[in-house]
């Protein structure tokens, strides 16, 4: 799924953390989140991530372990943000 497609069908769901953490900080965690549809290489949803696996040099297991591994410090990373700032 790509990033274009994971904001808009996925924005009904941020209704409830806008009226909690208010318009801004809903925005900018809600694009965040939606940035970390871009790492798993599973779908091979950027030109990077097609030309890593169509050159055959990194194998799809690979770039499915490291896709995780960044999906999953890039959750953390955005729940502290939100955490620390919503107190």
């Amino acid at each position: 799924m790509s990033t274009t497609s994971t904001g808009p069908s996925t924005t009904p769901l941020g209704h409830p953390l806008a009226l909690a953490a208010g318009p801004v900080l809903a925005a900018i965690t809600w694009v965040a989140c939606a940035t970390l549809t871009e790492l798993p290489p599973a779908a091979v949803a950027t030109a990077p991530n097609a030309v890593m696996y169509g050159s055959g040099r990194v194998p799809l297991k690979r770039m499915a372990r490291e896709g995780l591994v960044l999906n999953l410090c890039g959750a953390v990373a955005i729940a502290t943000v939100c955490w620390l700032t919503l107190g």
